[in-house]
């Protein structure tokens, strides 16, 4: 690990005595246990762990707790002293940068490491970076729960990481000077390549298929930030070819260009590296159509799929007496889905219809529609009865407000808790859909939907469609190794690419 010179911690630092603004906030009664403690003064693991956990003590922070100061936009960078004194936390960058100033004030080895971009969502993250006496690397959170030495962001993929150092980069000043136009990231000369010391990595040669006649010396591989392709590492051009070195593997990438005006162009289809090594392209087969089931725009996160499997084993009833002693059953939901449709275009009038909680499992609902047989648009409501809420937060009113980041969830545990609607008459159906307790990802009854696929040059667009369903069904779409991304053009901003396998969504 290379690392600065002991006056300052990072490139363009402003220079202030930092160790000493250290020492006075930071280090009071830490110093005995370095001293005398042979553990800590032997292994520099030991030590971090030491120092993360007087830091969280003496700033009372935590991932759960954490300060953000007031607006200093306007400053590009900030002293030691006064992220230590004013705690002004903009970003995981800020957080790392004061965990980095305070270890290496004690002695520790500690660098900052960044991605550029997460492979699989948006944006990118900074951590610190901890040189162990086996001259090993362990990566760390800044003020997260897990102590230094507990694998970091372990759900994340990457495909490049480099560190903040002192000695300047020559590869990325010479592609300063030959180039024009430089992606942000590469502009700073003050940081080099460590991603083989995070992964296994592969070099490759990737053809120019595509925008030839753009003249540059350098393309890029860019990564999905859920809106556009955001360059994440460069490689020079020999011609018609453009060679990598250590990109992660299991991502999709997309290489390009950057023309004149600054615009990023594809030479070639998105591809993505196999864990065998294999480079597997995503081109679209537009002669050999296929349908598409689709149910959701974004990969579900934990709570997403937390809320799906509280509806399994669930039971949905309808019945004409108030008692439900006349009720049909419909066990519809026997698998974790983000929402649950029941036919009911085939059955008689009910005035009655409820859900009903599984054993040993309290409700937890988003929203209840039910749906005209006439009119498949319109969704008919009359009054909610069942088990009250549990809180004054997660009320019944919630099951139809149309708001799939609201629920209702009831308060009782194993005593079969029930939630349904009584129209005051019996009336038909086209449907009954229950949605899941979720991120409001699902296909959502009413909203207005876009899918597109890249061709390997740009998206096309497989036309819109509005949601009568929780379902969206495209036909005449392209087969074969296509990529595709779904859009909610009535609202929300998260969207992730992803393949079709198996009549499946496989997220990228």
């Amino acid at each position: 690990m290379r690392v600065h010179p002991p006056y300052r911690c990072f490139e363009l630092q402003p220079l202030d005595d930092w160790r000493r603004d250290n020492r006075s906030v930071f280090r009071r009664g830490l110093d005995h246990k370095l001293k005398y403690a042979v553990r800590l003064e032997k292994y520099s693991l030991q030590a971090c762990r030491e120092v993360y956990s007087e830091m969280r003590r003496q700033f009372g922070m935590t991932e759960s707790n954490f300060p953000f100061s007031r607006d200093y936009s306007g400053y590009p960078l900030l002293s030691a002293r006064m992220l230590i004194e004013n705690r002004v936390y903009r970003s995981c960058f800020e957080t790392a940068l004061m965990t980095m100033i305070n270890m290496r004030s004690t002695g520790i080895p500690v660098a900052l490491d960044f991605t550029p971009q997460w492979a699989e969502r948006s944006i990118g993250h900074t951590w610190n970076a901890l040189l162990t006496n086996e001259k090993k690397i362990i990566a760390f959170g800044s003020f997260t729960d897990e102590e230094p030495g507990i694998l970091h962001k372990a759900c994340e993929n990457m495909v490049k990481v480099f560190r903040y150092t002192y000695t300047m980069n020559h590869k990325l000043l010479e592609l300063n000077l030959k180039e024009k136009e430089v992606p942000g990231t590469f502009r700073n000369l003050f940081i080099r390549d460590v991603t083989e010391q995070y992964m296994q990595t592969t070099d490759l040669t990737v053809p120019v298929k595509f925008n030839a006649d753009i003249e540059t010396h350098y393309g890029y591989l860019a990564a999905f930030d859920n809106s556009e392709w955001v360059p994440l590492d460069f490689g020079k051009r020999d011609g018609s070819k453009i060679r990598f070195g250590n990109i992660g593997r299991t991502a999709a990438l997309l290489p390009v260009v950057i023309d004149a005006s600054g615009f990023v162009q594809p030479v070639n289809y998105p591809f993505s590296i196999t864990r065998d090594d294999e480079i597997r392209y995503f081109i679209p087969d537009t002669v050999n159509r296929t349908t598409l089931t689709l149910k959701r725009k974004y990969p579900a996160a934990y709570h997403s799929a937390e809320g799906g499997r509280r509806l399994m084993q669930g039971v949905m009833q309808a019945a004409n007496e108030p008692d439900f002693s006349d009720a049909v059953s419909f066990r519809a939901f026997e698998t974790w889905q983000p929402a649950v449709t029941i036919r009911a275009d085939t059955l008689p009038p009910y005035r009655y219809w409820r859900y009903i909680a599984p054993p040993e499992t309290p409700i937890a609902i988003a929203e209840m529609m039910f749906i005209d047989p006439v009119d498949t648009a319109r969704k008919i409501t009359g009054k909610i009865i069942g088990t009250e809420g549990c809180s004054g937060y997660n009320v019944k009113e919630h099951l139809t407000d149309g708001d799939l980041l609201t629920y209702y969830e009831s308060p009782n545990w194993g005593k079969n808790d029930w939630i349904g609607m009584d129209f005051g008459a019996p009336v038909s159906l086209s449907k009954v859909i229950c949605y899941a307790v979720s991120d409001a990802n699902s296909i959502e009854f009413g909203d207005t939907f876009e899918l597109f696929y890249h061709n390997g040059k740009e998206w096309r667009s497989l036309g819109k469609k509005t949601a009568y369903d929780a379902v969206l069904h495209y036909g005449d779409a392209p087969s074969g190794n296509a990529l595709f991304v779904l859009k909610n053009l009535t609202k929300g901003v998260e969207t992730r690419i992803f393949t079709y396998e198996n009549d499946e969504q496989v997220w990228w």
